[in-house]
This record gives C-alpha cells, structure tokens and sequence, in this order.
C-alpha cells in the first residue's frame, strides 16, 4: 500500500496527519553507497512505536512529508531498535536528495500487509546485485581500536573489511544495520562496489580517469570514456613498473 502528492492538492479522502502520532522531524544520513546518496534508515524512539501499539519488527503505516509533498506507506520496524526504513523510490517522491534531506514523519497503526519494496542503499532486508540477483545481507562491524564510531563493511573473507583491515583477532562488534549514529568507512563503500549502480559505478571511474559521465543511467561506456580508462591503467600500470624498477636499483 502507498499512496503520494501534492499536500496542496490534497483531498478530503486523503490522509490527514492529525490523526496519526507525530514523531519529529528527521534529517536523513548522507550515503555515498545509495543512488541518491541518502540513508533511508529512520531513528525512531519506544515510545513512538508504543504510540501506535506496536513492537520492533512489527509493521507501521508510515507518513511523511517533504518540500510540499507527502506520501503514505506501510512498512516493517526494525527488529533490534526503534526504527523504520524509508526506501529510495519513496525518498524520491518526497523530492529529497543529498540537498534536501530533512523529512517529517507520522506513525499509524497497520492495516495490511507490509509491501515488498527492496531498496539497495537500505541497511536491512534482501540487497539485489547489479545483475539482478538476490545477495545476502551485508554485515557491518565496528572495530573500536580503529575508530569507535565509525563502521566498516565485512567482505567476503568474512573476518577481513572491505578495506583491508584483519579484525579476526581484535574486539569487534558485527551487525546488520549500522544505523545513524555511526559514521561509514569511505574506503569501504568505494571497494563493497556490488550493490552499487551502474552510474555509481561509471561516476567513480570517470573521477579516476577525469571523464564526466552523461546524465541519465549509463549501462555501456563510450568509445572516448573506454579509451580514458584505458589511457588511466596504462598510466597506472607504468608507475608501478617505474616503482619496480627503482626498488630493484636501490642498493641491499
């Protein structure tokens, strides 16, 4: 269920939020990793879900509004805190983005089952990959000895972070919602590249190589965008050579 507009065109059939619980107003995360480049993680407090007798993990009817615009959905809390999600295609109906990011939020009770939206730069729920299939979870860890408020993504190696660093044998803390309190490792949003889009993905590439990627969602490189990349290795791959060469002229 999800329903959007104009407040100023709203009707009498319309949701009106005086009968829901008012929480506060939110200023959503800044997120390198979503395609807006917002966190739709929403930090709400016990006493706004006891408000509408639910539970983490129980489902709400979320509204909202933002820049003159509203929109009504239903969504599950999350499990191990007070909160609620806000997906990417719900954010954009609102008009917000990584200039415009706060929001007003309302809490009712649900009537229907939750929907379904996945949203990839959300920190719950099923992520999918840049070909379309369904990956597992991402997981986080804080590491407190590197940073004690700043997390990291795990990779694939499971007791390694995306960007580099062994936590097998330090103090860490994992988790799968990192929420908004904590600060993200850049460096590991720029290498956890599967769930990134592929205009992320050809943005990033263009500030490496110095080429601007063209508006819209680029799904192929042009022939001049290849051949900057290709000019950027081969410029990369000489320097290393060059490094190579002096490390084995200097004397033992």
């Amino acid at each position: 269920m999800i329903s959007y507009g104009n407040i100023e065109e709203k009707g009498a059939d319309e949701p009106d939020p005086a009968y829901m619980h008012h929480c506060r107003e939110f200023e959503l995360r800044n997120d390198n990793t979503a395609g807006d480049g917002l966190n739709g993680s929403i930090r709400l407090e016990k006493k706004d879900l006891k408000a509408v007798g639910a539970k983490p993990g129980d489902p709400v009817k979320v509204y909202a509004e933002a820049d003159g615009r509203w929109i009504l959905y239903e969504r599950d809390t999350y499990t191990d805190r007070a909160g609620v999600g806000m997906p990417k295609g719900h954010r954009e109906k609102l008009g917000l983005n990584s200039s415009n990011r706060t929001v007003e939020l309302w809490l009712d009770e649900a009537e229907s089952e939750p929907d379904e939206t996945s949203d990839e730069d959300e920190k719950t729920g099923k992520q999918v990959s840049l070909t379309g299939e369904e990956t597992k979870e991402r997981e986080y860890v804080l590491i407190p000895n590197d940073s004690p408020i700043k997390y990291h993504h795990v990779s694939s190696k499971d007791s390694k972070t995306e960007c580099g660093i062994d936590f097998g044998e330090q103090e860490h803390r994992r988790f799968s919602d990192p929420g908004d309190a904590l600060d993200q490792c850049s460096d590991c949003a720029i290498r956890s590249s599967d769930d990134m889009t592929n205009k992320e993905l050809v943005n990033w590439l263009g500030e490496q190589a110095g080429f601007e990627a063209k508006e819209g969602t680029p799904a192929y490189l042009s022939k001049g965008q290849l051949v900057a990349l290709r000019d950027y290795v081969l410029e990369l791959q000489e320097e290393l050579a060059d490094e190579s060469a002096d490390e084995n002229k200097a004397p033992a």
